[in-house]
């Protein structure tokens, strides 16, 4: 993917920031509607603190991404 062309919803503000730039939290007890929780951050002390609250992991798009893939790779060979 090419810098700017994936977006992500900030969760204390609601904006959208470049997948890039944000602080993705995985997998934290505060999962708001979905499986598997990623919560998005722009700001980076805003996830620390999120994450210091309600654990799981803190990374960026690249964490996020391999996941992502062995998460589904869970799912189709169960």
């Amino acid at each position: 993917p090419e810098p700017g062309e994936y977006h992500a919803t900030d969760l204390i503000s609601g904006k959208s920031v470049p997948a890039e730039n944000a602080y993705f939290l995985i997998r934290s007890s505060a999962a708001p509607c979905c499986q598997p929780s990623i919560l998005t951050f722009a700001d980076e002390l805003e996830a620390a603190n999120f994450h210091s609250g309600f654990g799981g992991a803190l990374g960026r798009l690249p964490e996020t991404l391999a996941f992502l893939r062995t998460a589904q790779n869970l799912r189709h060979s169960s």
